[in-house]
């Protein structure tokens, strides 16, 4: 594999995480996080980390957090999809210090949140 070869995956992958950016901001912006769409995303940051009263921008951050796979299918079919939740619960239980710790939430002290 040649160096051109190399910085073309490499331009690639960026293209891609910033396509992927571009992608979920718009949808987000172009979403009310106090709508019904938006409870179930708030409903897991109760119940799977503990977080009482999740503000939108902890909402946004774990929006943001979702893979390429789970934005095109909340695209697709909306948070309230039955495959969105489970792969959204098991995105969150695997990765729960480090949600907490993007939301600004020691992993300790979440439950005073």
């Amino acid at each position: 594999m040649g160096n051109h070869e190399i910085k073309s995956d490499i331009e690639k992958s960026v293209n891609s995480a910033d396509r992927l950016k571009a992608v979920v901001d718009a949808y987000w912006s172009m979403s009310d996080p106090r709508s019904s769409d938006m409870n179930f995303l708030r409903e897991t940051l109760r119940n799977k980390l503990e977080i009482q009263d999740p503000s939108d921008a902890q909402l946004k951050i774990v929006f943001d957090y979702l893979p390429a796979r789970i934005i095109g299918i909340i695209i697709a079919w909306g948070l309230n999809d039955s495959v969105v939740q489970e792969d959204i619960s098991e995105l969150v239980d695997r990765n729960k210090s480090e949600i907490l710790s993007a939301c600004n939430i020691p992993p300790h002290d979440h439950k005073n949140n």
